[in-house]
């Protein structure tokens, strides 16, 4: 199975828009979002805990959250681990985020 398929198994109840890993990316889907009609019922976000959120990932989920709202589901807890990072702190960071940009409590995979 390819990463893209993988990832399109984490949310069977969505249409897959692709990824969005750089700005250019991120700003096509913003567009790509915004010029829908009708504009969909729901956004959900893949959110990587291999990832540290920061300010500027919180901006763009505010950005699709102001298009529809925005679910946040955290992945990858099993390969943080595999790490030997702690998912659990991890997602407490991504919560925190959420909470700073008014969005709502992510989702958790594990």
């Amino acid at each position: 199975e390819t990463p893209e398929a993988e990832r399109r198994e984490l949310a069977p109840d969505a249409e897959w828009l692709g990824q969005a890993d750089d700005r250019a990316s991120k700003r096509a889907l913003i567009d790509a979002l915004a010029a829908r009609r009708p504009r969909p019922r729901r956004v959900i976000a893949l959110c990587s805990l291999l990832r540290t959120p920061d300010r500027g990932t919180g901006g763009w989920l505010a950005d699709l959250d102001a298009i529809a709202p925005i679910a946040i589901r955290l992945i990858d807890a099993p390969e943080l681990r595999r790490r030997g990072g702690d998912p659990a702190t991890r997602a407490e960071d991504w919560a925190r985020l959420a909470a700073d940009f008014e969005l709502d409590p992510p989702e958790r995979d594990d």
